[in-house]
């Protein structure tokens, strides 16, 4: 399947989780997006989860979608299908917390590695 149409799947997970638990959908940010696909394209190369420095993606969010934001947070996740993407975010705590935070934006990024394994990263952003 297209990473773009992965990732659209992803959004309407989140979404539905989110109006489960009574809450705004995110709204999807081009400039996250790319955010988040080029981290998951090299979450795949890679083969690791690993988080990107802090400071690199609040720069990128910085330049490329907002200079004004409250808080940002990012969530990485690796699984064999879609559905597994928003079931193994909402088994973690932290990353429970992050989707059903108080984020407006959202960058959803999937990309798949050569054994077919699927590696997202959620970028969240609650702009000032």
């Amino acid at each position: 399947m297209p990473e773009d149409l992965l990732a659209a799947g992803l959004l309407a997970d989140v979404n539905q989780a989110r109006a489960d638990a009574g809450l705004r959908p995110l709204r999807s940010d081009a400039g996250l997006n790319r955010l988040a696909q080029d981290w998951s394209r090299q979450l795949a190369a890679a083969g690791t989860l690993a988080h990107r420095d802090p400071a690199e993606a609040n720069a990128w969010i910085e330049a490329k979608v907002t200079a004004r934001w409250r808080a940002t947070a990012e969530s990485v996740v690796q699984a064999h299908s879609g559905s597994e993407l928003l079931t193994t975010l909402l088994a973690s705590a932290q990353h429970r917390a992050q989707l059903l935070g108080a984020f407006e934006w959202v960058g959803i990024g999937v990309a798949t590695d050569d054994h077919g394994a699927l590696w997202a990263t959620l970028n969240y952003v609650d702009p000032d």
